[in-house]
């Protein structure tokens, strides 16, 4: 496989099936949507986290791999990488992490410890991705699963964020709608 063939030098591609597309279409633009969270997740990994953060933040980059050949696959194909059990790894994540962590009255500031920081930066990267495979699900027929796959994923982004700093001793900003934000202008 050559890397530089110079077919994209005119705004073109090819996808996973080796369809040409416009680079600017929705197909194209979702598939890179997810190599920016994957290669954001890479960042992540580079700091201090626990085990478990660790292990699932590696499992996601792997399942996103099969994101982004369903993308890459037509409409008419069968073949449908995201599975129930993909979909199932993720709300299982999501619930263990809902009985360790403190319930929300309030809204949290982005921030906290290095990898919680980019973790929410991830979460917002991957709420862009669902914008544009929504988007791309409009122009063809994607595998449903992969809208609930990556819906979920943005939730548990959040909630690692969170584990992270709460696991690291970080003490959450939060944030009322109805607090009197002047002190922060002093």
């Amino acid at each position: 496989m050559t890397i530089s063939t110079g077919f994209g030098d005119s705004g073109k591609t090819q996808n996973f099936c080796g369809d040409n597309k416009d680079k600017y279409c929705t197909q194209i633009a979702a598939i890179g949507i997810i190599d920016e969270l994957n290669s954001e997740l890479g960042v992540v990994l580079t700091f201090e986290l626990s085990k478990k953060s660790r292990k699932l933040i590696e499992n996601i980059q792997k399942t996103l791999f099969k994101v982004g050949a369903d993308l890459s696959t037509p409409p008419f194909t069968k073949q449908k990488r995201i599975e129930d059990e993909d979909v199932d790894f993720i709300k299982n994540a999501i619930s263990y992490l809902e009985e360790k962590l403190p319930k929300l009255t309030k809204f949290v500031l982005p921030g906290g410890t290095p990898a919680a920081a980019q973790l929410h930066v991830a979460r917002t990267i991957c709420r862009r991705a669902e914008t544009e495979i929504s988007k791309d699900n409009c122009n063809r027929a994607i595998n449903p699963k992969l809208l609930v796959y990556i819906n979920k994923l943005s939730d548990l982004l959040f909630l690692l964020a969170l584990w992270e700093n709460q696991e690291m001793g970080f003490k959450e900003h939060l944030v009322g709608l109805d607090e009197d934000l002047t002190p922060f202008l002093e």
